[in-house]
């Protein structure tokens, strides 16, 4: 709110403007799934809610969300203008949790982090947990140390209280952030 005063010839007028503050950066969430959408070279990221609502993705975590094609996330941030290409509102996220991999009967709760250590190799999620790896993906994985990665498998516990250790044997993982001083791809 901003108050002015306005003369107009001999008569002064103290006027009071109120800004809403939505207009500014009013943070909201949304829940949806990352797709794809133009044609080369004009391809976005975009975020389909389940209201049929679209939105282009941008912001900080635009190159991570790309990798999450097919996913339903949940977002945070704001709007920030419209996509002419596309004619749909940009949001801006500012922070991002994935909620599921896959579909239907076979969508899967995926444990997200860095791929850490070497024997053995764990998965340091957000929350500071460690969630050890065992099976035959873990020779694959292992090419990938320091990337940002989702995982999903089957959960086993071993040990006592706090030396409890939970095993995971991946049967499905996805990139988000490849390491770039440690890329198998070269």
């Amino acid at each position: 709110m901003f108050s002015r005063i306005i003369s107009q010839g001999t008569k002064l007028a103290f006027v009071t403007f109120v800004i809403p503050l939505f207009c500014f950066s009013s943070q909201l969430q949304l829940i949806g799934t990352i797709n794809a959408i133009g044609s080369s070279p004009f391809v976005k990221t975009a975020l389909y809610t389940s209201q049929s609502q679209r939105y282009v993705i941008s912001g900080p975590f635009e190159t991570e969300l790309k990798n999450l094609q097919g996913t339903t996330v949940k977002v945070k941030g704001r709007l920030n203008g419209t996509d002419i290409r596309n004619q749909l509102p940009i949001f801006e996220v500012t922070e991002y949790k994935l909620l599921t991999v896959g579909e239907g009967a076979n969508a899967r709760t995926p444990w997200v982090g860095i791929l850490s250590g070497h024997n053995p190799l764990y998965l340091q999620t957000e929350d500071g947990k460690q969630i050890f790896l065992k099976g035959p993906l873990v020779s694959i994985l292992s090419k990938y140390r320091g990337s940002k990665l989702w995982l999903t498998g089957p959960k086993h516990s071993s040990g006592f209280f706090f030396w409890k250790k939970t095993f995971v044997n991946p049967t499905a993982f996805g990139i988000i952030r490849l390491n770039k001083n440690n890329n198998p791809l070269k």
